[in-house]
Order: structure tokens, then sequence, then C-alpha cells
């Protein structure tokens, strides 16, 4: 399935049954945690949640999470979950949070190249769709401009996949597992997620990026600011508990751009993942005191963040962070003379999106 969930699939495959039994729509306080700072709980499904004969669910979907997420495939990019009507119907109930959509789905992802059962000789997607490749012209070879046009022909097959479910506006969650076919070529594993991005995007969907930080770093590596990719929402894997997945919220989202608005955890013993929808953190503008001139001090003013949200602190040169100012006070060089100096204060809370807000720069006479 996914995460830690992948490594389960020998074993779940061998039940005759799975009974699938997401959290309750609200959480319970955890050890570690208050009433204040607990998060709603979600619950995610796919083919490990079935019984093997016919497509059905296995035992029974109960209880309505707060939020849930369907995989569409069956662990394989191009294969199909034999529950997904039946775990879409399930999903559709769920009863919704403020910080996310109700339902939501997830595919499976891959760059097989050349080895693929079908990889693009041109431009052109399996269904037929003309594109504007932004990598250059596909030519049957493995590397960037055909893995756009293979992703974007995922995208297409897994919209018919899930049929009326499909509508515009719904959120698919791009899954980047490396137990899954990849290339060496990063650049090109990114094309394939490019491509998925454009053909959901085109079909008026929501996108979002789905994976343990150890996979992603793996199969894409750092995304340049000049993808598509770069200001997509994160859900991130590799929690164990509640509290952990709530602290996984606060931390660094899978691409720059973007924020984690959902972590996964599965608990020990338990046969279905559960999710916590992150909530989004503001802060007020930071305000810079002192005299804005060389030889003297400057410093930082966060004002009012929310009761619990740690604060660090990163001063900015044109633009630029200036290496090793991380206090709230600054130092102006006479190598600062000329140039904008301003200050970004970054906010963590558990259980929240972490949030940065710059102040206005002021020039160094």
């Amino acid at each position: 399935m996914k995460r830690r969930a992948s490594l389960l699939l020998a074993a779940l495959g061998a039940l005759a049954a799975v009974v699938c039994a997401p959290a309750a729509a609200q959480a319970a306080p955890v050890a570690g945690t208050s009433t204040t700072t607990a998060r709603t709980i979600g619950a995610d499904v796919s083919y490990p949640q079935c019984d093997g004969h016919g497509g059905t669910v296995a035992g029974s979907l109960t209880g309505t999470p707060a939020f849930a997420v369907v995989g569409v495939n069956g662990g394989v990019a191009t294969s199909t979950n034999p529950c997904l009507r039946a775990e879409l119907s399930w999903a559709a109930e769920a009863a919704g949070d403020t910080t996310a959509p109700a339902w939501s789905v997830y595919v499976n992802t891959a760059n097989p190249g050349l080895a693929a059962s079908w990889w693009p000789s041109s431009n052109t997607t399996k269904a037929g769709t003309r594109l504007s490749n932004p990598n250059g012209t596909c030519t049957h070879r493995a590397g960037a401009a055909c893995a756009f046009v293979y992703g974007w022909s995922l995208a297409e097959q897994d919209v018919l996949k899930a049929g009326g479910f499909a509508k515009p506006g719904l959120t698919w969650w791009l899954d980047v597992e490396a137990a899954n076919t990849w290339s060496r070529d990063r650049t090109a594993n990114r094309a394939v997620l490019e491509g998925m991005t454009a053909g959901f995007q085109t079909a008026g969907m929501k996108v979002g990026l789905y994976a343990l930080r150890t996979d992603w770093a793996d199969v894409v590596g750092t995304v340049p600011w000049t993808s598509p990719l770069t200001w997509l929402p994160s859900w991130l894997a590799g929690a164990y508990t509640h509290w952990e997945a709530m602290k996984a919220c606060a931390g660094a989202p899978l691409t720059r751009g973007g924020r984690i608005a959902v972590t996964q955890y599965l608990p020990d013993g338990a046969q279905i993942d559960s999710d916590v929808a992150c909530a989004v953190l503001h802060g007020p503008t930071p305000v810079v005191r002192g005299t804005a001139a060389a030889g003297t001090w400057l410093s930082a003013s966060a004002g009012a963040w929310p009761a619990g949200t740690s604060l660090t602190y990163q001063w900015r040169r044109n633009g630029t962070d200036v290496r090793g100012a991380t206090s709230r006070s600054y130092y102006v060089h006479q190598s600062d003379r000329g140039a904008v100096v301003s200050v970004r204060v970054t906010g963590t809370k558990a259980g929240y999106s972490r949030a940065s807000a710059t102040s206005a720069g002021h020039r160094i006479p």
C-alpha cells in the first residue's frame, strides 16, 4: 500500500479477510497531548482492505472518519484497486474536516521507461491527447520528455478508473514509493510527476504529494523552484503514533513552496492507516527595530503568534539568507551597506503546518 503499510502487504494478502475499522471522527486525547492540540483524524484505504474475491470489501468499513483517502490503483501505477467503487462510496460519507477535504484519492506513480507495457513515442498520450511538452519532443526514449507524456497518460487513465467520483476539485495525491519502478534519472522521475500533475489539473483536479522523506529523496530529490511540484501540498508518511503525526505537521514539506497538509501513522497492530489533518498556522508580520546603519544592531519583534508556537529567526540580505544570522538580533556590517536587510520568522507548532512571515526590508545607507 504505502510506507510501512507496504511492508505489511504480504501478511495482509495472506489473510482471508481484513476488517476495516477507521478511527472515529474526533481523536481522543493522546498521552503527551491535550484536548487543545489534538487534531481530528481520518483514514486511508486501498486494495489491502479487499478480500481478493470479486472486488468486494472484506468485512466492512465501519465508522465515519473525519476525512478519508482511497487508493485508486492496486499497488502498481497501471493497475486498479478491485475495491475502488465500494471504498469510494464509503469515503464519500466522511464527515469532513475544516483543514482537509472530506475525501480524496491517491494514485501510485512510477517511471518504468522502455520496460513499460506502453511507453510514448511522441508528445501524444495513450488516450490520444496532443501535449505541449516542457521537456521537448518525446521520441520513444527514456528521459524527461517521454516521462512527462507517460505521467500525463497515467493521470488520464486514473480519472477514467474513478468514473463518476472524479469530479472537478477532487484532490489526487501522487504516491511516490521507492518500491515501485523508477529510473536512476531523478529529473525524468520528476517529469512523470509533473506530467501527472498537469494531466489532473487540466481535468480540473487538485494535486498533492505523498511520500516517506527517504523515498522522496531517493526517487525525486530536490525540486527546483521552476517545477510545478514546488507549490503542491505534502502528505507525509512515517509516524507510528498520533502524537508523532501531530509533530510531523510542523516539519519541512516535500517541496519548498508547499506545506504539510496531512500526516499519516500506523499504530502497532493496526491494519489500516490513520491520518492527521494539519491546521494552518498564522503569524503576524515581524518588525525590525533599531537604526539601519553599519555598526549598529537591529532586533526582530516577532509579534503575537498562537500560544505554544516555537519561533526561529533568519536574517536576509537582498532576499537571500545570511549564513549564521539566526538570532533575534543582527549586527549590521560595513558589507551590508547598500543592501536591503530583512528578517524571516518561522513558527512551528504540533498539529500545524509550519508558517513563515518576513518583515519589510530596510536599506542600509
